[in-house]
């Protein structure tokens, strides 16, 4: 049961990562409901920190949700 929302959040990530790379935006979570969008010429720290840490956010669900598949977790 884990394995498959964990590879579902990852390819949710990965579709964040993707258009944050060919749009040169990131929407990210603010204070309560709101969400924030960076601008990679505006606010260039917000947005590399937040698309370094979506990256991190793939790569450890994918490898997770692999490894529940194949039993390694």
């Amino acid at each position: 049961m884990i394995a498959p929302l964990l590879l579902l959040l990852g390819a949710f990530f990965a579709y964040r990562v993707f258009t944050a790379w060919t749009t040169g935006e990131i929407v990210a979570k603010g204070w309560g409901w709101q969400m924030r969008t960076y601008d990679r010429e505006e606010e260039p720290f917000m947005f590399w920190m937040n698309f370094v840490t979506y990256v991190v956010i793939v790569v450890w669900t994918t490898a997770f949700g692999l490894m529940a598949i194949f039993g390694r977790a």
